[in-house]
């Protein structure tokens, strides 16, 4: 069940700072609409639940410990979740907006790409500078003039027996690879 995290906000009792720009199924460096990081989290939690819903949860930072990351699960009003919203995880940076990963197919970046593209159809709007691999996100792949990184679905790329995942390049990344996630930073 969702509940509003703020008390009014229904009601559109807002601070005088609401956003006035459109909400745009866009994504670029550091933006997903109008959500940036560095963003005050409050303020755009605010902004955000008079058009989503909004729920916040946990996770165990690590395995067997007792530290929690905490982040906002972003979906429609049909409960179709769109993305999630990680806050800093310091005491100097946690009120602030510090990730934003992105899951919904019909947010496109400036050059078009989005979740559900392939890895070939990637590399033709972007050029491929890293890659990496660790077993808690997958592989992903950081492409010139993008803060941030295309995680790949690991049913698509981890049955092919031939692709060595684990030690990933730009150019060995299979094509056929679909994008699963994108991290915005």
């Amino acid at each position: 069940m969702t509940v509003p995290l703020f008390e009014n906000s229904r009601t559109n009792n807002l601070p005088d700072t609401i956003r006035t720009d459109e909400w745009t199924k866009t994504f670029g460096n550091g933006r997903l609409g109008y959500l940036k990081t560095g963003d005050l989290l409050e303020e755009s939690l605010q902004h955000l639940e008079v058009e989503f819903n909004i729920e916040f949860d946990s996770i165990p930072a690590c395995h067997d410990c007792e530290e929690y990351e905490y982040y906002y699960q972003i979906s429609t009003r049909e409960n179709l979740h769109i993305f999630t919203l990680y806050p800093g995880q310091s005491p100097e940076d946690n009120h602030l907006v510090f990730r934003i990963d992105l899951f919904d197919p019909s947010y496109k970046s400036d050059k078009g790409i989005g979740v559900g593209d392939t890895v070939g159809g990637l590399k033709e709007k972007y050029k491929i500078i890293e890659t990496y691999f660790n077993y808690h996100d997958g592989l992903q792949l950081v492409v010139e003039g993008f803060y941030g990184s295309f995680v790949l679905d690991a049913e698509t790329y981890s049955g092919d027996p031939k692709y060595n995942f684990e030690d990933p390049t730009p150019d060995n990344v299979p094509d056929d690879s679909v994008i699963g996630r994108i991290v915005i930073l």
